[in-house]
């Protein structure tokens, strides 16, 4: 493995015993769970509810929703409101809605739960909370206001030696400085995240920092290492029999080889990526994973095929009502209709992109959307029309 010279930030003492449940070991849980929620009630209702929460929050969150609205109205009957349990949930929800792209409810979530912790002087409430709002401002293109609010979280996390939490933090401002076109300190949180998670044993953690490590060399156009990161963590899901993990895996190989230029190899491996997770019915990534292909097709300049590739995912993000996702892939539709000349095709899907990234405020589609008109007017010789997006 490459060897850096990290920088690990004042303070960080970690002692640290983490479960994560994927892959075969999560199909499994659920299932249990899910059959043990008609034979319970009360409390311990309530306790199934959560934990389904927990466990479907990274991988489907609009089954995370789904059992956290039920949660929330147990929590109302059983009376109680207010107590750190619905602040929880709260806080869980609020980055399930992230997730989906709802930012003005994981926004709505998140303010309730930090009203509830600054009330009930819960600090690892108030702190998750602002973790929370720093993941929606991020999704939004925010950054300095995402930074604001991790920065918050990060004092609190510290102070209260919430170590499992203070590697969220460093995860987190890896992923916003990529956003921010900082490398070498996107870089710099990533690989500090990876060396303590590897000194003090913590596997997924490690594995979740050679991901975004990965990514960042995507940036950097460094695909040879990104590729060999990749293939690690691949190896590590492949041991561990993890389904999803491979899946993830297996995605993130394909669209190192697309950046790479090896469109069949690539075509293979997010292939690999829909069958895995058409076995699991995780529809969340099928919907990134499907896109990916079609933007290979793309690449390959077989159109029509990737057409009918962005159509596959949008069906799956418009039942995920992942509105972020269906810009961007309206957005990739257009571009395609360019490409065939279907131009008044391609200015339909950019409108409705834009208009649903306005909605939603997400600046990043908005520019692609009208980078699209601009280019759909500019094909078609419409040069003022053009001119008026740009």
């Amino acid at each position: 493995m490459t060897t850096r010279m990290i920088k690990i930030l004042p303070g960080l003492v970690f002692v640290i015993a983490l479960l994560f449940i994927t892959g075969t070991a999560f199909c499994s849980d659920v299932v249990e769970l899910e059959k043990k929620l008609g034979i319970v009630s009360g409390e311990k209702q309530l306790d199934v509810l959560e934990q389904l929460v927990e466990n479907y929050k990274d991988n489907i969150p609009i089954k995370a929703l789904f059992y956290g609205k039920q949660a929330l109205q147990l929590i109302s009957e059983l009376k109680l409101k207010g107590e750190f349990r619905e602040i929880r949930l709260l806080s869980n929800m609020s980055y399930c809605f992230s997730m989906q792209g709802d930012y003005k409810s994981a926004r709505e979530y998140a303010n309730r739960s930090l009203l509830l912790a600054l009330k009930g002087k819960d600090r690892k409430g108030v702190a998750d909370a602002y973790m929370n709002i720093g993941y929606i401002e991020w999704f939004l293109g925010n950054y300095i206001k995402s930074k604001d609010y991790y920065n918050r979280a990060y004092k609190i996390y510290l102070d209260t030696n919430d170590n499992k939490n203070l590697i969220a933090y460093t995860f987190r401002m890896s992923r916003l400085y990529w956003k921010l076109g900082d490398f070498p300190q996107a870089l710099e949180y990533g690989y500090s995240t990876l060396v303590m998670s590897e000194k003090f044993g913590f596997s997924d953690e490690e594995i979740e920092a050679k991901n975004i490590i990965g990514v960042i060399y995507w940036e950097t156009k460094e695909y040879e290492k990104g590729l060999e990161i990749f293939r690690e963590v691949l190896a590590y899901h492949e041991k561990k029999g993890d389904l999803i993990g491979q899946a993830k895996a297996n995605n993130n190989i394909g669209l190192t080889l697309k950046y790479l230029g090896r469109y069949d190899e690539s075509i293979i491996y997010l292939k690999k990526a829909a069958e895995l997770n058409r076995k699991l019915d995780n529809r969340h990534y099928m919907s990134n994973t499907t896109n990916n292909i079609g933007e290979v097709y793309a690449a390959l300049n077989q159109h029509s095929k990737a057409l009918e590739f962005y159509n596959e995912s949008l069906k799956y993000k418009e039942v995920l009502k992942d509105l972020r996702g269906i810009s961007y892939t309206c957005s990739n539709k257009g571009f395609s209709y360019i490409a065939l000349k279907e131009y008044s095709q391609a200015q339909e899907q950019f409108q409705k992109a834009f208009t649903i990234a306005e909605k939603i405020g997400t600046k990043n589609e908005e520019v692609k959307a009208l980078r699209g008109l601009a280019e759909t007017f500019e094909s078609e010789g419409s040069y003022k029309e053009a001119l008026s997006f740009y």
